[in-house]
């Protein structure tokens, strides 16, 4: 007759997994809530080849200044949100003109995108 102690110690492994995988609901990728788009990957997939962000140390990939936007530490809060977002999409202009691209990403996104720029301060 085995012990008690080594079927204890043998069984109950194997009954948490057979519980754990019984009560575990199968997930689909439906399933899955994405989780919310990073405002720095963003500016990285949209923004990078004319803005930087020097605060985040973050350089325009455009090599001539001619091809370079300012650079975006601090430059958005002077604005609201709401400003922001129309600027991107070319919805509103400043000193008549608009900007230059217009953003390609989702709603969810662009909003990222502002959120990131706006925490973006200049040090001093």
């Amino acid at each position: 007759m085995i012990p008690t102690p080594i079927i204890v110690s043998i069984v109950t492994p194997v009954l948490l997994l057979l519980l754990a995988a019984a009560g575990a609901p199968e997930t689909t990728s439906s399933d899955v809530t994405a989780s919310p788009p990073d405002g720095r990957r963003v500016f990285m997939e949209n923004c990078i080849e004319c803005h930087g962000v020097s605060s985040a140390g973050l350089k325009p990939k455009a090599e001539r200044k001619a091809d370079q936007g300012p650079d975006l530490t601090g430059a958005v809060g002077n604005y609201e949100a709401g400003w922001i977002v129309k600027w991107v999409r070319q919805e509103v202009q400043r000193e008549e003109q608009t900007h230059t691209k217009p953003f390609k990403g989702t709603d969810e996104e662009l909003q990222a995108l502002v959120d990131w720029l706006l925490e973006q301060k200049a040090e001093g």
